[in-house]
């Protein structure tokens, strides 16, 4: 609940968000939409050679340029920890992943951690 709350009180209805893994409650009763409408982990199970795979990807990219979340939660089950403590995909075969942490590693886009714990990540989007 204190995550709901959090994401409730620091953004507004017209914020979107991502929510990768399988917490699909947590946008649903925060009441914020989503910045792309592809759903995950069911995402991963494309691979380049299907015929969409790059449309697809590019939507994704495309929403989180175009919608800036202002927050990003991360499933537990989905990362791991690097020995430089980097935060990594634990499947290797994760492209929607990569391209989440490819953006929020991106300095420009400001996000940080705001709430972690053993059900993942949440990270949070500074004000502009």
């Amino acid at each position: 609940l204190q995550m709901i709350d959090i994401i409730r009180s620091e953004s507004t209805p017209e914020d979107r968000m991502v929510q990768y893994g399988t917490l699909y409650q947590i946008p649903y009763q925060a009441q914020r939409l989503p910045a792309y409408r592809f759903i995950t982990p069911a995402i991963e199970l494309m691979t380049p050679d299907f015929t969409l795979y790059e449309d697809w990807m590019t939507e994704i990219r495309d929403g989180l340029t175009t919608h800036r979340p202002k927050f990003i939660l991360i499933g537990g089950k989905a990362i791991t920890r690097t020995e430089a403590g980097d935060i990594a995909p634990a499947e290797a075969n994760a492209p929607v992943l990569t391209t989440l942490l490819a953006y929020l590693g991106a300095g420009e886009n400001g996000y940080s951690i705001r709430m972690e714990g053993d059900f993942g990540i949440l990270f949070e989007r500074a004000a502009e």
